[in-house]
């Protein structure tokens, strides 16, 4: 998972991650030099029915 990759890199989780009906993902972060990044995953195939 993406955000264990953040954590063992030094970085800071500020949002933890997060699923919705396993269509969405979604987490928060922080790296070294402090700046906020933000994760957001739709799987579009399934959302669309495609």
């Amino acid at each position: 998972m993406f955000v264990q990759k953040v954590t063992q890199a030094g970085g800071d989780i500020y949002g933890e991650s997060s699923e919705s009906q396993e269509l969405i993902y979604g987490a928060g972060f922080s790296n070294l030099d402090g700046h906020r990044w933000n994760i957001l995953y739709m799987d579009m195939s399934r959302i669309l029915g495609k």
